[in-house]
């Protein structure tokens, strides 16, 4: 839930302004003092997140019919440990379930996903990545995705091997949000029925446009995305 203070009419302004999202879905209660971050960009574009009121901030229910005309419920870092019973929900409800940074291999939520996206740090080495996205996916359902920043990005569909995938050359300015930006991009091409690669690369485009952008302020229009794609795409 968000408050009724400054930063949750930010928020709900924000929001607003975009005609697929069903912001009467979001609880504005008056007692809460809305959660928020403030992100710090280094020279290279990188950032740094110091976030508050995340855990203090109450969850109230979805009720089951905000679900009915969804396909996919996504499952982010901020969900902790309530991540489970919703993934387990979303299933009962028969809807596919994508999460991030689900990195153990006994973690319960596997065999729920359809979509796993993590990000691993630039030093680990890429063999290791492979081995490690591949056991992930043997206990999940779908796709299993690792990133690594400017990194190759390593792919797992069911029954298959370990792919590759180069990131497109970026003039990055602020990475805040490219992570959104590639989950989103992996979620609308599952949603066309694309195959691997052309998801992968659908994200890739994404995320490249993303971090030219201050903020993840301004997210990329779809057409611009599908443009870098079939420039750049090579399956």
């Amino acid at each position: 839930a968000i408050g009724q203070d400054t930063y949750g009419a930010l928020v709900w302004q924000r929001l607003a302004q975009f005609d697929a999202l069903d912001v009467s879905l979001l609880a504005r209660l008056p007692d809460v003092s809305t959660p928020f971050c403030r992100v710090f960009v280094t020279g290279d574009g990188e950032h740094r997140s110091v976030a508050w009121g995340f855990d203090a901030a109450p969850h109230p229910r979805l009720p089951d019919h905000a679900l009915d005309q969804a396909h996919w419920m996504f499952l982010g870092a901020y969900a902790g440990a309530r991540r489970l019973a919703l993934a387990q929900r979303a299933r009962r409800l028969g809807k596919q379930v994508a999460a991030a940074q689900v990195l153990h291999g006994d973690d319960p939520l596997l065999p729920l996903c359809d979509l796993i996206v993590n990000r691993a740090g630039r030093s680990e080495n890429l063999a290791a990545i492979a081995n490690h996205t591949r056991a992930l996916q043997s206990e999940s359902r779908g796709l299993v995705v690792t990133t690594s920043g400017a990194g190759l990005v390593v792919a797992v569909e069911p029954g298959g091997v370990p792919r590759e995938h180069s990131p497109l050359p970026a003039q990055v300015r602020d990475t805040l949000g490219a992570g959104d930006a590639f989950m989103a991009g992996c979620l609308y091409g599952l949603l066309q029925g694309w195959p691997e690669s052309r998801c992968i690369a659908f994200a890739l485009s994404a995320a490249a446009l993303c971090v030219e952008r201050w903020g993840g302020s301004d997210p990329p229009a779809k057409p611009e995305v599908l443009r870098l794609m079939e420039e750049t795409w090579v399956d």
